[in-house]
């Protein structure tokens, strides 16, 4: 094989150029590349774009059930979504002196099934039997949407 070293690179006479067809080739096929992975992020951002809304945020403890409403709306102009399913709700309590909430409640409650009420607006029955903290973390489908809308809102319970 006949090489000669020009400079810092090493040149090959019999390698072949590669032709303007292959070089268009590979174009496109990295602008495709790169259209697709732009499109699969949008998917991933879009629940980034609502947000649940706690109406009560605050609430009495009670023995019983106590019904809590929140309302999901679109971020970019603070309009209700209606026709979203909730299906992931979980309420739990966290203690206040914790500077960093530990990876799981540190007594979870029981939350119902949600009631849509309309306009964006979902209720809750939950179980707010103790005053203080707790954090309602919920997770819905939105039409249209690939992936869940997830968030974490806070409420308090307190007799004030």
């Amino acid at each position: 094989m006949l090489e000669s070293v020009v400079g810092n690179r090493t040149h090959d006479p019999h390698r072949q150029v590669p032709s303007k067809r292959s070089l268009s080739l590979r174009a496109a096929a990295l602008a495709v590349g790169i259209t697709v992975s732009g499109l699969a992020g949008a998917a991933y951002a879009a629940p980034m774009t609502y947000r649940f809304e706690v109406l009560d945020a605050q609430v009495r403890p009670s023995r019983d059930t106590t019904d809590l409403r929140v309302r999901l709306v679109r971020q970019a102009d603070g309009q209700p979504v209606t026709g979203a399913a909730l299906d992931d709700v979980r309420l739990g309590m966290w203690p206040i002196q914790l500077h960093k909430a530990p990876p799981a409640p540190w007594m979870p409650h029981v939350v119902g099934p949600a009631v849509a009420e309309g306009s964006g607006v979902y209720r809750l029955p939950a179980d707010f039997s103790m005053t203080g903290s707790y954090r309602l973390t919920l997770s819905a489908h939105v039409p249209g949407e690939v992936e869940p809308v997830q968030s974490t809102v806070t409420v308090r319970a307190a007799y004030r």
